[in-house]
């Protein structure tokens, strides 16, 4: 975060929540996304500020995009600093540092940013007060914040129920940030507000989610007296009734406030507009209790990621789970006409049962290319840059409509998609449950060891590990000694042995027989902790 109510205490509680903030954060996640957008074909900056960098999710996508700026990333919270240090290994042109904004020596950048994280200073004037130092003329501080509004569903209730106890401080509004602004010293280039709506299983899984993120315990959401159990049992029965939505869960509403400002020169007059900005209204799932989807990579390319990801897509599809196949990035397509066709994505949904009306939709696989080499490779002969952006844009697209999202990724974690990014970088933006692809034979312990050393480095959720045969094979003692020395040096658990199976899409009823027997319904359970759903 980037300061304190009480410093101490924010920090404390921001720390305890670094183990499920990235999995509870969907509306983080989605700030962060749009505010990205405010830095579309900036040039690229020499030096950056994060302020209340988090796990690393905004700090990710900036290091990506502005890959040689030297990036320092603040919070006051040591373990989320931690989170974001991991996130962030394999990018060395980025600093983390546990700190108070106003407690930053003169060092000065060419662009600050900050997402989610600016409306927990109090007094508001005290941070936006101490950014023109950090600031060099002219440049840009460009940040989304939440503003009163957000989460009055909640408010709503608790007045209710407790009107004796009301929470100690209240969320900024629109001109609080401006007057701020102005009193600094900036210039306000562009603004948009959003409303955000949120939809949960229930308005247990909503409490859990927005406890996960570290909301809970704060000046915004308690008072002095805290609600007892009657009153936070009453809380949850008139949420579940009052707030509902179609999908026999609850809603809750973000409001957020996005803003690119320029610091002035000093002989400069800093104004700032007052007239309300177009607003928009979008929706995501914040139902991170139950995750949207699976990662599937591999140790190497051509090891059974496609057979894997088809498999549990079957085991998910006839269990009644709304999932969809996406491959973010595909090379090697082949051409039907004018049209670049993605193979494995056709597989996927051939063997899933999947149906479109119409066109397949273009979010499934955002980045197709003919020539079968490393994905950075195509998008360079090609003419054409792989963005981050999109493709976690069309995946929050998709997640909007469908249950669950099973994404298989190019190659290996390390398979560069850029000059500087990898696969390593959309999977810790993702933040999904990350199954393993790997060969069974000789060979394989060093290659997923190796693996499993970079997802953990990167702070990642790992499911397990899935062993699949590519070609037929005779299993002995070699493959079976593979799988126990990988589960006893790689702490990991063994997912599945998927045996070679001949023309798969010959039959789709023996494929998901198939799928049943050596996926199961027990993987998929672990994966995605979707009990209700699997017999």
């Amino acid at each position: 975060m980037a300061c304190n109510e009480q410093s101490d205490s924010v920090s404390a509680r921001f720390s305890a929540a670094a183990d499920t903030y990235d999995k509870a954060a969907s509306v983080q996640r989605s700030v962060a996304l749009r505010l990205m957008t405010f830095l579309e074909n900036a040039p690229e900056p020499s030096s950056i500020l994060d302020i209340g960098c988090g796990t690393g999710m905004l700090t990710q996508l900036i290091a990506i995009q502005f890959p040689n700026a030297s990036i320092l990333a603040v919070d006051t919270a040591p373990r989320l600093v931690q989170s974001a240090r991991q996130r962030l290994a394999h990018h060395p042109n980025v600093r983390f540092r546990v700190a108070d904004i106003r407690d930053l020596s003169t060092i000065q950048f060419d662009l600050i940013v900050s997402s989610s994280s600016l409306h927990w200073i109090r007094p508001l004037s005290s941070g936006f007060s101490a950014l023109p130092r950090l600031l060099r003329p002219g440049g840009r501080l460009v940040f989304a914040l939440m503003l009163d509004g957000t989460l009055t569903e909640l408010h709503s209730i608790r007045t209710q129920i407790a009107s004796s106890k009301p929470v100690r401080a209240r969320l900024p509004q629109r001109n609080d940030v401006l007057t701020c602004m102005d009193t600094a010293g900036f210039v306000v280039q562009r603004e948009e507000r959003q409303t955000l709506r949120a939809d949960y299983p229930s308005a247990r899984h909503f409490l859990s989610a927005i406890h996960n993120v570290g909301v809970t315990g704060g000046q915004f959401s308690t008072s002095d007296q805290p609600l007892n159990r009657r009153e936070l049992r009453e809380l949850i029965e008139r949420y579940d009734s009052t707030y509902s939505n179609r999908r026999g869960g609850v809603f809750a509403m973000y409001e957020i406030l996005y803003v690119d400002g320029k610091c002035a020169a000093p002989e400069a007059p800093a104004t700032s507009r007052r007239d309300e900005p177009a607003a928009s209204i979008d929706s995501i799932s914040g139902a991170q209790d139950t995750p949207r989807g699976l990662f599937i990579t591999g140790t190497d390319t051509s090891v059974g990621k496609t057979m894997t990801s088809a498999a549990i897509l079957s085991v998910l599809r006839a269990n009644n789970v709304d999932a969809i196949p996406m491959k973010p990035v595909h090379s090697g397509c082949s051409r039907s006409g004018s049209e670049l066709v993605a193979d494995d994505l056709e597989f996927c949904l051939t063997a899933a049962k999947s149906t479109f009306k119409g066109d397949r939709p273009s979010g499934l696989c955002p980045y197709r290319y003919e020539r079968a080499c490393s994905p950075h490779l195509a998008a360079a002969q090609s003419g054409s840059d792989i963005s981050l952006n999109h493709i976690l844009e069309s995946f929050s697209s998709l997640a909007a409509e469908h249950e669950c999202i099973v994404v298989e990724g190019a190659g290996g974690p390390l398979v560069p998609i850029g000059p500087t990014g990898t696969m390593l970088d959309l999977m810790t933006a993702l933040a999904l449950p990350v199954i393993l692809v790997a060969r069974p034979g000789l060979g394989t312990i060093n290659h997923t060891l190796l693996a499993l050393r970079e997802l953990r480095r990167a702070g990642l959720d790992i499911a397990g590990v899935v062993f699949c045969e590519t070609t037929p094979i005779q299993k002995g003692d070699i493959e079976e000694d593979n799988a126990v020395t990988i589960a006893r040096l790689g702490s990991v658990t063994i997912l599945g042995y998927l045996p070679f199976l001949p023309e798969p899409l010959l039959s789709l009823e023996r494929f998901e027989s198939w799928a049943r027997e050596h996926i199961g319904n027990a993987l998929v359970k672990t994966c995605l902790q979707k009990e209700s759903h699997l017999d």
